[in-house]
């Protein structure tokens, strides 16, 4: 289950923020720029790399991975906690 999901339109407004305990999304409330951030992204890969988009981003101790409704131009984000055995 992913400790925080976001949801937010393709142009980065924020619509949704959910914290389910990870600390990643507590420990920075400020969706609106994280939003704006992550559909920058998004954007960015898409039309950089490959027309479906990004679908994750590993860090140091957790990954996002990219949901996309391109119909509803929705992008969901969930970040998720790596094991130990995959850091």
């Amino acid at each position: 289950m992913a400790d925080d999901v976001l949801i937010l339109k393709t142009s980065g407004i924020p619509l949704y923020a959910k914290c389910f305990g990870g600390k990643t999304c507590k420990a920075h409330p400020d969706h609106a720029l994280q939003s704006g951030f992550l559909a920058a992204l998004f954007s960015y890969s898409k039309e950089t790399f490959s027309e479906s988009g990004i679908k994750s981003v590993i860090f140091s101790g957790f990954k996002l991975d990219f949901k996309v409704d391109e119909e509803k131009e929705l992008i969901l984000v969930f970040t998720n906690p790596l094991e130990e055995n995959n850091s």
